[in-house]
């Protein structure tokens, strides 16, 4: 018989090697498991696989949706047009993220994607007034559109990211979208604060220019759908009916109105009406005192003076179709004024009219809608318009004065005189 310490010392013995064999059966399934997570076949690597297959096909997705709209807004697009597009939907970050000789694209998470863009390397647009080749613009050469040539057509501006109140410096024109798009011009900066473009985007001529004291003017946006035409319905449907534009109102290197805002998307209003300070300079400045007692003839000249030797902008007299553009942004949605009352283009307002005479401009938080001050109040407004309704006083003037009763929308008809309540407003073309 077995003694008590023999029993003992075989149980221990046992107990031992099964602790060594459950180990060896641990390190086994740990060495599977480990494998069937970090194999080429494993549950991570085809998770990062699975990931990877999902963000290339989520970015040629939107890389087809960029060449969409680049087709929905050019009738013979370029690559240049569809990097354009790209860089708005944030798939690349600029545009030397394409190799415009192969048309790899470059996205923003590391992906090098290919073959998307082979229908558009080295393609001339030829059908939306742009001669572009390659991603060159050749400038007053334009084969196709409604032009021959002299600007109308703006370069294709480089879009990169903009901050409020930086001035935009180089040779090319920035793009800026906050709700809608907007190109901010060489040499101009946008008003901080100022900055949504369904709101009524402001720019100056001046950087961080919040104390108003560069010149100012506000984006009128114009969609490719938009009926670029006059408004016959407002007041004074005899006038409205019956104008057409002035002669000579364009500025050098526009040779036409209408081409030359569809191809800039819009065009800039002066904030302001128009101002003179020092010996007669032109300014669209608030505090200044409003340009007054000039005839049509004359602010139709003098409109054309304030940037003259610009190649972004040209400065001109505001016609009658921009002016029922401004009036349509501004009836686009509810509009409350600078005193929280609801803006009416049609309707008249008398604390938008105050005071026995014109003063400075800006004066009136009452007459200001989408940034944009006096169109109702103030002084009436010469625009590049005439009618045939009276042609003994075939100029038209737009909006009221201080002691009228006119709506902003308006338009009425006169000599072209100077008069103490008549003034004019400029229109900014992008270039």
């Amino acid at each position: 018989m077995k003694n008590i310490r023999e029993i003992k010392k075989a149980n221990k013995g046992i107990t031992l090697v099964a602790l060594v064999i459950t180990v060896i059966i641990l390190l086994i399934l740990a060495g599977v498991t480990v494998v069937g997570l970090t194999g080429e076949k494993g549950l991570i690597k085809e998770a990062k696989t699975a990931k990877e297959l999902t963000e290339v096909a989520s970015l040629e997705e939107q890389i087809e949706l960029a060449i969409i709209k680049a087709e929905q807004k050019h009738r013979n697009p370029t690559i240049d047009d569809v990097i354009t597009e790209l860089i708005n939907n944030k798939v690349i970050s600029d545009e030397s993220k394409v190799n415009k000789e192969t048309g790899a694209v470059h996205t923003y998470l590391g992906y090098l994607i290919e073959g998307k863009l082979d229908d558009y390397i080295g393609k001339t647009s030829t059908g939306d007034g742009n001669n572009t080749v390659a991603g060159n613009t050749t400038g007053n050469n334009i084969t196709g559109g409604n032009t021959s040539g002299g600007g109308d057509t703006p370069t294709p501006p480089i879009v990169n990211e903009i901050q409020s109140g930086e001035i935009v410096t180089g040779d090319k024109n920035k793009t800026y979208t906050k709700n809608g798009t907007a190109i901010i011009p060489v040499g101009f900066a946008i008003v901080p604060g100022l900055d949504d473009i369904s709101e009524g985007l402001v720019i100056s001529d001046v950087a961080n220019d919040t104390e108003n004291v560069g010149n100012q003017f506000v984006w009128i946006p114009v969609a490719d759908e938009t009926e670029y035409k006059r408004n016959t319905t407002y007041a004074n449907t005899g006038i409205s009916s019956k104008a057409y534009n002035d002669t000579d109102y364009l500025p050098n290197g526009i040779t036409d109105e209408e081409t030359a805002v569809r191809n800039a998307k819009g065009f800039y209003i002066s904030r302001y009406e128009a101002g003179t300070e020092r010996t007669n300079t032109l300014v669209s400045k608030k505090g200044v005192a409003v340009w007054i007692s000039i005839t049509q003839e004359t602010a139709k000249t003098t409109a054309k003076t304030m940037y003259a030797s610009n190649t972004h902008v040209k400065s001109a007299l505001i016609s009658g179709i921009q002016w029922d553009m401004t009036m349509a942004f501004i009836s686009s949605k509810p509009r409350l004024d600078g005193t929280n009352k609801t803006y009416n283009v049609t309707k008249t307002d008398s604390s938008r009219h105050v005071g026995s005479r014109v003063t400075v401009a800006g004066n009136n938080e009452a007459d200001r809608v989408c940034n944009i001050y006096d169109l109702e109040g103030s002084a009436c407004e010469y625009v590049a318009e005439k009618n045939t309704y009276n042609t003994d006083i075939p100029f038209v003037f737009r909006g009221g004065s201080c002691i009228s009763s006119y709506s902003a929308s308006n338009r009425g008809n006169d000599y072209g005189r100077a008069n103490s309540n008549y003034s004019f407003r400029l229109a900014l073309y992008v270039m």
